[in-house]
């Protein structure tokens, strides 16, 4: 390698070491208040007596992508979530009149 394409790696290297150094770290963003935490999903799902199946199938959601949700192993996009909780809002509608 000639000396001139050192000189340019260092120089790129110099510039991606201070843009990483010069990159904020993204602050945790609040979760708005439409927002389904795992653990509530599954105090819901369990207090309306609906096995995960029978949310899977009311959602349209995978069994796996929800056992994975409520485990706390996956997350899921805010619109999920809030199609999740207008469903267990609707099952404890039917069931508590």
């Amino acid at each position: 390698m000639s000396e001139g394409h050192s000189i340019e790696r260092q120089c790129l290297q110099g510039e991606i070491l201070q843009r990483r150094i010069r990159t904020p770290r993204r602050l945790a963003q609040p979760k708005p208040a439409n927002a389904l935490p795992a653990a509530e999903c599954r105090a819901q799902r369990e207090g309306l007596g609906w096995s995960m199946q029978e949310l899977a199938t009311r959602s349209g959601f995978p069994v796996t992508t929800l056992t994975e949700f409520e485990g706390g192993h996956r997350t899921l996009g805010l619109s999920a979530q809030v199609a999740l909780r207008r469903i267990l809002r609707k099952g404890a509608r039917a069931t508590h009149g």
